[in-house]
């Protein structure tokens, strides 16, 4: 809570805002509407909430925040900290119990849930990708349950291996998913003399899986039909961490070149805060007692080379920036740092050391050194105040130092004090905001735009508008944070076509030439002001008949939109809200004539080489060769729009033919169509609308649903695995009552 004392928007900033709140409020709503969260209306690009993972719709934990933090009378900035720190507190509980499990003591394990919750990365980054501290939340308690399997403790264990690896898996974050195999891994090596111990830990990780299955499948299903399907097996250079900046993990102001999003650049190792006072732990107890240390540990010390070794390296699409092992990093260091506390001490036993003790000096000069040698590093501050920080750190060493001699017993929470002194320092003090954009926003999403909330608009942003350094040329660009072309529509109700989807739709992303943030490419914009705006354009297939342009786009193609019926409806600061004179969104339409092709690469070089305003609906239809085909107009009636299904009550033909029906909502994997309950097949109007061909003699009611079978198939898995669930608990509950 202090750091949002000092700055409210400390929690909230670039992903955060642009992307998860957003979707956590559209969660919410859902939810509020009794209706399932799926999809979302408000965009297109980002329409599949479910498909897209990240928005963690299968978690209970996380939907169980979002429904709570927006019922609750606060701030955007108020809820996203409320949302962050109900994580911190889920993850800083779990990794204290993990602590006491290895007989930490109590000073030290508050150490550990410090340290594991509220390190560098995590209030750097988890800041800005809420989904991964929403799913780290639950290694802890997953690794509690692997070693409370492995000894043997509980006969619950597996129970608990189940849920926590359904809360990590279903919570959004891929990242975390290879961090629980690690772990998993590293416990059944432990196994050693208990190999039947195995069964309930295969047991529970199958029952978490099964319960995450619907999550896991879906993404599957989508990634298929996903413009990150074409960027599989690539390695991604960006965001590993060089080994010139390790010494961060002791002092972070050192700086080093990273690949980071804009090319190699010096960076502060800020995501490397909260090692330094484990770190001291390790090198004491390998001065003094490195054999019972080893014997003790060995097992975790592997797995921290292990991770410590992977941070340079690269990794492919899902699992690309090898620097979100971090938090895996942080909290294994900080178990072993505890560990190496408590060895120490029971190693001196009961003898007072003297402040010329040999090991508190060998403690406190290889600090001494330490810190001296981060400090000879580049560093991203002037001398004087990073030699003001090192200087600070070694005093409250010697500090530590003298308590230890004297043996009182506030001495053992000396090492809690130095982590909340260290953490604090980096946060407080430097400010290394370069990567990582924010925005200023409203108190309250609900006075976020005056855009129609019964229209459907495109924003005609660049990247380089979005991403503009600083807040006063962001301004001069006229980017309010509402018109952001992220899912900031999610927050204020209103339909856009923008979206921001780290996966994307390939069909979507190729005929709208969008980037992961829902930007437009400026040259595909001329082509959109140029060629799509007339009355029978691309833009009128999709319904769109609003757009927000920066105030200099609009001064440029004023008269050309006006005379296509474009008139300006709002303007800000620095954009412009132009809107079709007759609102043209309307949830079905039909066509007289379409032009089809079987690859969505041959529709979309079709409407780009198109030039004529009136622009025919062009048909991906695998089954056949391109060919034209004409349709027969009908009548319909009773059209209703919801969340999750169109339905459509269509009238007999006049004359021959089959009619066309387009449905004027995103296309995504698992749209089924029915008339009068039989089943239809679904065509992709323009690659991206669902629509279905009805033969002359048919009529009746029309309903598209949306029904992924990967949603029907994991279902199925997570029903059957409370079902495992709950005849495992009574198959233990028995066998309890009856041993002795």
């Amino acid at each position: 809570m202090a750091f949002h004392a000092i700055d409210p928007s400390f929690f909230w900033k670039d992903d955060f805002q642009l992307q998860y709140l957003p979707g956590s409020r559209e969660v919410a709503r859902a939810w509020s509407e009794g209706s399932f969260p799926l999809l979302s209306p408000y965009s297109w690009f980002c329409t599949g909430l479910g498909a897209e993972y990240q928005y963690g719709i299968f978690s209970v934990a996380r939907t169980t925040a979002d429904i709570v933090v927006w019922a609750l009378p606060l701030s955007l900035n108020g809820r996203a900290t409320a949302l962050l720190l109900f994580h911190f507190a889920i993850l800083a509980a779990g990794a204290y119990l993990l602590a006491r499990s290895y007989s930490i003591s109590f000073p030290i394990a508050l150490m550990v849930a410090l340290i594991a919750s509220i390190n560098g990365w995590n209030l750097w980054w988890g800041t800005t990708w809420y989904p991964s501290v929403a799913s780290f939340a639950w290694i802890p308690w997953y690794w509690i349950a692997l070693r409370s399997a492995v000894a043997g403790r509980s006969r619950w264990s597996w129970l608990g291996i189940a849920l926590s690896l359904y809360l990590i898996i279903a919570a959004g974050w891929p990242f975390t998913v290879l961090m629980a195999a690690v772990i998993t891994v590293l416990n059944l090596v432990s196994l050693q003399s208990r190999p039947r111990t195995i069964i309930p830990i295969v047991g529970g990780i199958a029952i978490g899986g099964c319960l995450a299955s619907p999550a896991v499948l879906m993404l599957i299903e989508y990634f298929r039909s996903s413009a990150r399907m074409s960027a599989s097996g690539i390695l991604d250079f960006l965001w590993s961490v060089p080994i010139t900046a390790f010494g961060g993990f002791v002092l972070p102001t050192i700086q080093s070149v990273w690949a980071v999003f804009v090319g190699d650049m010096p960076h502060t190792a800020v995501e490397l805060t909260g090692g330094l006072i484990p770190l001291c732990a390790i090198v004491a107890a390998i001065g003094s007692v490195r054999r019972e240390f080893w014997r003790a540990m060995r097992y975790e010390l592997v797995l921290l080379t292990t991770l410590i070794l992977l941070l340079p390296l690269h990794g492919p699409n899902l699992f690309r920036w090898s620097f979100r092992w971090l938090p895996l990093v942080h909290l294994t260091l900080a178990i072993v740092g505890a560990q190496a506390f408590e060895i120490v001490r029971r190693a001196r036993g009961k003898e007072p050391r003297t402040l010329t003790d040999r090991r508190n000096v060998a403690t406190w000069a290889a600090g001494l050194v330490v810190i001296a040698f981060a400090t000879a590093i580049p560093f991203d501050h002037d001398l004087d105040t990073t030699a003001t920080l090192a200087g600070a750190l070694f005093i409250l060493c010697i500090v530590w130092s003298v308590f230890e001699s004297t043996e009182r017993r506030v001495a053992a929470y000396i090492p809690l004090a130095l982590s909340i002194v260290s953490i604090a320092a980096m946060f407080v003090i430097f400010s290394p905001a370069r990567e990582v954009p924010g925005w200023e926003f409203p108190r309250s999403e609900t006075t976020l735009s005056p855009v129609h909330p019964n229209r459907r608009y495109l924003s005609l942003y660049a990247i380089e508008n979005i991403m503009a350094d600083g807040p006063e040329r962001r301004r001069s660009f006229g980017i309010r944070p509402e018109f952001l072309p992220g899912n900031n529509a999610m927050l204020m109700q209103a339909h856009l076509v923008n979206g921001y989807s780290p996966v994307g739709p390939a069909a979507m992303k190729r005929l709208l030439a969008m980037e992961t943030h829902g930007a437009m490419i400026p040259r595909y914009r001329q082509w959109v002001l140029e060629h799509a705006t007339g009355n029978q354009g691309f833009l009128a297939h999709l319904g769109i008949d609003g757009l927000i342009l920066p105030r200099p786009v609009f001064e440029r193609y004023r008269t050309l939109l006006q005379s296509r019926g474009w008139n300006e409806a709002a303007r800000t600061e620095g954009a412009v809200i132009v809107e079709q004179r007759e609102r043209r969104s309307f949830p079905i339409a039909m066509a007289r004539y379409a032009v089809k092709f079987p690859q969505y690469e041959d529709v979309g070089n079709w409407i780009f080489a198109h030039k004529t305003l009136d622009l025919p609906l062009a048909i991906l239809a695998p089954d056949g060769p391109a060919h034209d085909e004409a349709y027969v107009l009908r009548r319909i009636e009773r059209v209703s729009e919801e969340r999750l299904r169109t339905t459509v009550d269509v009238a007999p033909a006049a004359q021959q033919g089959k009619s066309l029906i387009v449905f004027m909502r995103p296309w995504l994997p698992g749209w089924r169509a029915t008339l009068n309950g039989r089943p239809l097949s679904i065509l992709r109007a323009d690659s991206i609308m669902p629509a279905v061909e009805i033969d002359s003699h048919e009529h009746g009611h029309l309903v598209l649903e949306y029904r992924p079978a990967s949603l029907l198939i994991g279902g199925t898995l997570a029903v059957a695995a409370l079902i495992a669930i709950a005849a495992a608990s009574l198959w233990t509950i028995r066998r309890r009552r009856v041993s002795p």
